[in-house]
């Protein structure tokens, strides 16, 4: 009986022992597995917040950046000369057609960089550029005559005036642009401050 109740012991302990090693082995499976994806996530917000480019591809699109600047800033000191002029009668035509050249160039070149550029710059950079597009075309239209065909390119029913003008100036060119510009400013700089050069 006695070697009965010995090997009943004996039983009972590693049918415990077993128990208690799937217990445990089921709980540090669960632990692990919270372990690894925190480990992931934290991983994941890492590289979200760093992207890894070679070198070549940063100065591409850093060189892209600085050429994007320049022209945008260009741009919009042109076009506030050019609505200066309107404002007080001076140098009109010079100013427009440097103006006008600007945009050209700003629209060809823009286009020209897309894809060296990230989509969110490029939103901005072409938001800018279609301010800048919106004001001088109205004010063009304005300095033409308002003819028909020209008010029906721009979407008006109304002749244009001087006073429009100078209320486009005001909010879209003094206000408007200078935000647009502020805020491709900070995108750059965030962009930029992404990237990790391999």
């Amino acid at each position: 009986m006695d070697e009965q109740l010995i090997t009943a012991l004996i039983n009972d302990l590693a049918l415990k022992l077993g128990g208690i090693t799937v217990v445990l082995t089921s709980l540090i499976a669960v632990l692990g597995a919270i372990y690894i994806n925190r480990a992931r996530e934290t991983y994941r917000k890492d590289s979200e917040k760093s992207l890894h480019v070679y070198k070549a591809q940063f100065e591409k699109e850093f060189s892209s950046y600085q050429e994007l600047w320049k022209f945008i800033n260009n741009l919009h000191g042109q076009v506030g000369i050019f609505l200066r002029s309107v404002k007080f009668d001076e140098n009109i035509e010079s100013n427009r057609q440097k103006s006008k050249k600007l945009l050209y160039e700003a629209q060809t070149r823009s286009n020209e960089l897309v894809p060296f550029i990230d989509k969110s710059i490029e939103n901005i950079m072409f938001d800018v550029i279609d301010i800048y597009s919106k004001i001088h075309l109205l004010t063009c239209v304005y300095l033409d005559g308002n003819r028909p065909e020209d008010l029906e390119m721009i979407g008006k029913d109304e002749a244009i005036s001087k006073e429009m003008v100078l209320k486009e100036y005001e909010t879209n060119y003094s206000k408007n642009s200078k935000h647009q510009l502020n805020l491709l400013a900070v995108e750059i700089r965030n962009r930029l401050s992404k990237l990790n050069v391999q």
